[in-house]
């Protein structure tokens, strides 16, 4: 074999006698041949003497007539081809040549092993990105990334990338879809490596990769009919459906491996998938290299990176979209539940390839990825091997169900996987939805399938199902059924908001991260670490149209006007909120303008509040956004709940009458309240400003002077007997204007069970006259009057004097509970 190699190479010389003449004769010139095939031959990043195509430890005429040849002539490619790429441009051509020459006859530079890097991206990403910037092509793309998944050393460097974590590669099962579109130049590279291994000819039965000739290989499996290797045995499931293969070199631990995957194939595996989908996967009995039989072959191999393991199909016999025979290859490697949660894994996909969606792969394959992670759970819930994957999508909840970037991102590759989650939700509802989508994908849009077998199924749909999703994976007690039903332990990401005064009277926090896009859910976490804060107003901005606008009365509110149905369709806005010493509650709040907590009183008392915003539609283009204002918190530290104190309303004239109230005036709103009012402007107040009033204490009254020959007197004092016919109004809402900080405070009327009299004295009689009703008009307004609300929210003091001679004094502290 030597000397017909040297011979080979020596011919090979004389060939191109002509060009290294020219080249030693300083005549320099520069072709381009590079070409698909020629690219598909390069290798990786194992260079240790740039220059030594050879791999002899040594740089001379040897290493230049070897790549004259793999250049020019279709010769073997370099075992090391970075030692070839001598220029560093990740292609070997007449450059490389010449600068190797130049260094061996002229003394020019030594040439260096190239070096790359790679921004730690995945292999697959700087493959798809060469391949859309017309740096590869498409058949070279494919055979790059086979490189990629078996480590083949001919992947040249600049694409060799941090391929940790990645789990499953479909390029097998693309070149087997695609395979006769491909070129034989193309077949024959990646072809050792898409065949089951078993075959002789197969890559792990052919030596190193590229180690021999294709010349040289008495059968090629992928074209021909070929024996399997004396090297493989295997293990047949009783159900006489699959035989599990693996290899003798490994006979010591795999043998045991491939008994317990035919046994779990028996006992749990095809029975529960099979009885939970009714469909089965296809057989692929009459096909060349079928493993010997229709069964489904599970090959236990060597030689993946951190791929656990992958479904394909034998090349060539896909002739329809439904006829998918599939070939199910696993790590050997892995072991206990890994091992057997992979076959599970990968059985599933072989049984959705039974479906409809077959058709649609592409379109389909997210969706295939997150029920075969699923079925993992379904089959074994106590290994939770499917956990791996939560993470990812628990911290992109503001990603599509579908999502999709760019090929080959490592999260791309991972989140599909991350979005079981959906199937697992489902489950909990009933596992034949599941069976009821796959049955429903007979057109391209999955999501329309989700929504048909929701339907079917169970007579819900996405409108209904996803919110409640969304809520679930908040997972938080007391909604944390994930940790209750399989001990997840993760939970959706959240925008976090710590809601502080830090001094100031009042102050506005907005959701700026509230845009849903379709079947996504975002989630904003409100922290109060402010006791100074009283007053708490969400204005939802999402629902409505939310404007500052001014009353007729001239208080400054925010004002909501309802958007049309057709741009919030989808939206659900839940509030969750823990008060004070209890759990959290839910709130649907999606229909309410706004919604106000009082956190002076226990029962108001809010400590943290989130909000989810999801939207259930399947529209690609429904994104939803607020229109003009980001939903908010408006808070203040404006007392809610009770004022304690005095209120004294004197009214002058030739009788001197007082009325005092030494009395708590208690807010007449519930802690939490709500508004779905809409516009209105004469709501403007209700939504501004809280009423309270007087709830117990005493009133006094007294009357003096005479008018006239006449001289009354009289006094009496009573308890507030309950809730009194009238109002206090405090506008801790009212973000400006007169009302800003403002009090209302109308006619002081206690009611009465008892009368009080007044006693007359005059120069002709002497009576008593009773009085039903004692009501003084206070008429102090916030935009006229002197009573003043202090900077810490706290105290109301002052006096009004409305000019007819009525003269109102108000010194009242807000309570907390």
């Amino acid at each position: 074999m030597a000397d017909r190699n040297l011979y080979s190479r020596c011919c090979m010389f004389q060939a191109k006698g002509l060009f290294l003449g020219l080249i030693l004769a300083g005549s320099f010139f520069f072709i381009t041949t590079s070409s698909a095939l020629a690219d598909s031959n390069q290798v990786s990043s194992c260079c240790t003497l740039g220059g030594d195509v050879t791999g002899d430890g040594r740089v001379n005429i040897e290493d230049i007539m070897y790549l004259v040849y793999y250049t020019f002539s279709g010769g073997p490619a370099p075992t090391c081809f970075d030692a070839a790429d001598v220029t560093g441009d990740s292609t070997s051509n007449i450059t490389d040549i010449m600068y190797i020459v130049t260094y061996v006859f002229a003394g020019g530079p030594a040439p260096v092993c190239p070096t790359f890097s790679t921004g730690g991206a995945s292999s697959d990403a700087l493959i798809d990105s060469a391949l859309t910037n017309g740096t590869i092509d498409y058949e070279t793309s494919l055979i790059y990334r086979v490189y990629a998944l078996y480590n083949d050393s001919r992947l040249p460097a600049i694409y060799r990338g941090d391929d940790s974590g990645i789990r499953e590669n479909n390029v097998e099962l693309e070149i087997s879809r695609n395979w006769n579109q491909l070129s034989v130049a193309t077949q024959d590279l990646v072809g050792p490596y898409v065949v089951n291994p078993i075959y002789e000819g197969s890559w792990l039965n052919q030596g190193v990769a590229g180690a021999r000739s294709l010349d040289s290989l008495w059968c090629k499996p992928w074209k021909d009919t070929c024996s399997i290797s004396p090297d493989w045995y295997y293990i047949d499931s009783n159900n006489g459906l699959v035989r599990v293969w693996y290899n003798r070199a490994f006979m010591a631990t795999d043998e045991a491996k491939a008994i317990a995957v035919a046994a779990a194939i028996d006992n749990a595996i095809y029975p529960k998938l099979t009885g939970l989908m009714g469909k089965v996967p296809l057989s692929d009995a009459g096909f060349i290299n079928n493993g010997g039989n229709g069964r489904m072959d599970i090959t236990l191999m060597p030689g993946l990176t951190d791929v656990y393991g992958y479904t394909t199909s034998i090349p060539g016999i896909l002739s329809t979209c439904t006829n998918f025979p599939p070939l199910i290859k696993v790590d050997r490697g892995l072991t206990g539940g890994i091992l057997l949660a992979t076959v599970t894994h990968e059985v599933m996909h072989a049984i959705l390839f039974a479906f409809p969606a077959g058709c649609y792969f592409e379109q389909y394959a997210w969706m295939h990825e997150a029920t075969a992670t699923w079925s993992e759970h379904y089959v074994y819930p106590a290994f939770n091997s499917e956990h791996e994957y939560t993470w990812l999508y628990m911290y992109q909840t503001n990603w599509p169900l579908d999502w999709n970037p760019e090929k080959g991102s490592k999260k791309a590759g991972l989140f599909k996987y991350s979005t079981y989650l959906f199937f697992f939700y489902l489950q909990q509802i009933s596992a034949n939805f599941i069976p009821a989508i796959w049955n429903a994908s007979t057109s391209p849009d999955p999501l329309s399938a989700i929504e048909s077998g929701l339907q079917s199924a169970g007579g819900t749909n996405l409108e209904e199902r996803w919110p409640e999703f969304a809520l679930r994976n908040w997972n938080t007690a007391p909604f944390d059924q994930y940790k209750q039903w399989d001990n997840i332990k993760e939970k959706a990401y959240e925008y976090n908001i710590d809601v502080a005064l830090n001094g100031a009277s009042e102050g506005r926090f907005e959701i700026e991260k509230s845009e849903v896009n379709y079947l996504t859910a975002r989630y904003t976490h409100f922290y109060f670490v402010d006791d100074d804060i009283s007053f708490v107003s969400f204005v939802n901005g999402q629902m409505f149209d939310v404007s500052t606008a001014t009353s007729s009365d001239g208080v400054w509110y925010y004002k909501a006007v309802a958007r049309p149905a057709a741009e919030t369709k989808g939206l659900k806005i839940q509030m969750l909120y823990k008060l004070s010493g209890q759990d959290w509650a839910l709130r649907d709040v999606t229909d309410e303008a706004n919604v106000i907590f009082c956190r002076d009183r226990l029962d108001g008392r809010v400590e943290e509040l989130v909000f989810i915003f999801s939207n259930s539609s399947i529209d690609r283009d429904r994104s939803i956004k607020p229109a003009d204002r980001n939903p908010l918190l408006y808070v203040s530290n404006t007392g809610c709940w009770e004022w304690s104190g005095e209120v004294k309303v004197v009214e002058n004239g030739c009788e001197v009458t007082t009325l005092t109230a030494n009395v708590d005036w208690t807010t007449l709103m519930s802690p939490i309240f709500n508004l779905r009012l809409g516009p209105l402007d004469e709501f403007a107040m209700l939504q501004t400003g809280i009423p309270f009033t007087p709830s117990s204490g005493v009133f006094s009254w007294k009357v003096s002077g005479g008018c006239g020959d006449c001289v009354v007197s009289g006094s009496k004092s009573w308890p507030v007997l309950g809730p009194e016919p009238n109002l206090m109004l405090v506008y801790p809402g009212a973000f400006g204007g007169p009302y800003h900080r403002g009090i209302d405070f109308g006619d002081l009327t206690p009611g009465l069970t008892a009368t009080a009299s007044e006693h007359v004295v005059c120069p002709d009689d002497t009576f008593d006259n009773p009085l039903w009703i004692i009501s003084l008009n206070s008429n102090t307004e916030a935009p006229e009057g002197k009573i003043h609300l202090s900077a810490d929210g706290k105290q109301i003091t002052g006096s009004y004097d409305d000019g007819s001679g009525t003269v109102t004094t108000i010194n009242l502290t807000a309570v907390r509970e």
